[in-house]
Parts: C-alpha cells; structure tokens; sequence
C-alpha cells in the first residue's frame, strides 16, 4: 500500500478531525514549516477565515506530519478545498532534529486571502485542541491561537455537525 507524507497546521492538526476526513492517517512527528507564520485569513467557502501558513523569515509554524494512504488523497484535496482556495504544494519542514522532512502541504491561493475575515469558534477550537494533542508550547497557542478573535458560527447547525464530525468537545471552555 502506498503512502504519503502530509503537513497539517491548521484544524486538521487536531487528529480526529484529519481521521474523519481521511481513515488511514497516522501521526508521524511534530515538525515546523520554517520562516512561515501561522495567520486565520484564508476566505472559505462558509464565509469565515481559515488556517494559512504565509512567508515570514525567521517565524516557524507548527504543525504534525501525517501518513496517509495514497487511496484516500482524493479525500483530503476535497477536504482541503484545492482548486477553491487552497493549493496543493511541497513544502520542506524541520523535525526536532533539525532535519528535512519533505511534505505534501496545503497553502491559500493569494486570490482566496482576506484578512478582514474572522474565524468560526468550531474551527478555532480545532486548531487549538490539535495544539494541546501534541504538545505545543503555550506561549504558541498564546501568540497564534488565543489571540486570534473568532465568531459564533451564524448557521448553529453546521458547528454542531463539525463538532459531531469529531465525537464531541475535549475541552469545554478556552482559555
């Protein structure tokens, strides 16, 4: 069976979310995508900003390399919206080690970008709950994550299917 390697940073870091999407992903590592910023400015199809990672010399964005069956690429492209806002790349990113790890990768199409845009609480949730899965410092979720201001979501019934998606909440609040 062949597969891939893949780099979440954004909502898919939280691993329940990627398996929902994708049955055959298995955590390989941490990893870091260098001289790249974590930003919420990706317009989505619902309206609301999602996860890019933009150049940013001397910024680092965390992320987890995936291994997923090459079968269910289909999938992720789907999930991931490429040809509607994302683009599918390679990107080179850095183990605790320090070695280079080459990686499928999705990043925003700059025709896709508004900054004035702001992200659902559901979505942020998931980007955070993938930081706390694996570890990430606190001052990274600080700096990242809880800084980023983000909205109810105006159609009730889409959060509640996203967050059914992932079997439920594994934190209540955010802090």
């Amino acid at each position: 069976m062949d597969r891939l390697l893949y780099f979440a940073y954004g909502s898919n870091l939280y691993s329940p979310r990627l398996r929902f999407r994708v049955p055959t992903c298995r955590v390989v590592m941490t990893a870091s995508l260098p001289d790249h910023r974590l930003v919420f400015h990706k317009r989505s199809i619902d309206g609301s900003a999602k996860c890019d990672a933009i150049a940013d010399p001397g910024q680092e964005t965390l992320g987890v390399i995936y291994e997923i069956d090459i079968t269910e690429l289909r999938n992720l492209r789907d999930a991931e919206g490429v040809r509607n806002g994302y683009e599918e790349c390679t990107v080179s990113v850095r183990n605790s080690q320090g070695a280079g790890i080459s990686c499928l990768s999705y990043l925003a199409a700059s025709s896709h970008i508004d900054a004035t845009l702001l992200p659902y609480t559901w979505y942020r949730d998931f980007v955070l709950w993938g930081c706390r899965e694996h570890g990430f410092l606190d001052a990274y979720l600080s700096q990242f994550i809880l800084a980023v201001r983000s909205i109810k979501d105006p159609q009730p019934s889409r959060e509640l299917q996203r967050r059914a998606e992932v079997k439920g909440d594994p934190i209540n609040t955010l802090s």
